[in-house]
């Protein structure tokens, strides 16, 4: 059984464009989750895998990733920003 005091769940949420992918890419990579980071013009993101998501250059459903930091497990959450999501 997991220790659940090494939980934590972090949700990116805002408007759209304001950063929300580019930021859990670079937590990701920060914490050595991913080689490299993607880019979501490229439609390489770990959390835009939806082909709609790279077709609009922006996240259309919610994505979830997960990385270790330290004495953490992290559950990260990127949530759509455009506004006929909300």
């Amino acid at each position: 059984m997991a220790d659940i005091g090494r939980l934590r769940n972090i949700a990116f949420v805002g408007p759209h464009h304001a950063g929300k992918t580019t930021l859990v890419e670079a937590i990701l990579a920060y914490t050595g989750a991913i080689g490299r980071r993607g880019s979501i013009s490229d439609g390489t993101t770990v959390t835009d895998h939806e082909p709609e998501d790279a077709a609009h250059l922006q996240s259309t459903t919610v994505g979830y990733a997960h990385a270790g930091s330290g004495d953490f497990d992290i559950t990260l959450v990127d949530a759509p920003g455009f506004v006929d999501f909300f």
